[in-house]
């Protein structure tokens, strides 16, 4: 993405940096870059196992009050 830096001077920079730019007030968005962006499609996020199943067997192994 090509962004007008707070000096005056143009660059061209991969979208997260670009943001974070903007965000801090460095930078803005050149008005032909503006017509390229499209809004991020709304995926569903991914249900991640808190504990690796493995962990889950040995547990359900060791008998109550036995330590190794």
């Amino acid at each position: 993405m090509k962004v007008k830096l707070r000096t005056g001077e143009t660059a061209e920079v991969n979208a997260s940096y670009g943001a974070r730019l903007i965000e801090q007030g460095e930078a803005r968005l050149l008005p032909q870059e503006k017509r390229s962006i499209r809004p991020a499609e709304a995926k569903p996020a991914e249900a991640k196992p808190a504990e690796p199943k493995r962990r889950e067997k040995e547990t359900a192994e060791k008998p109550a009050g036995e330590t190794h």
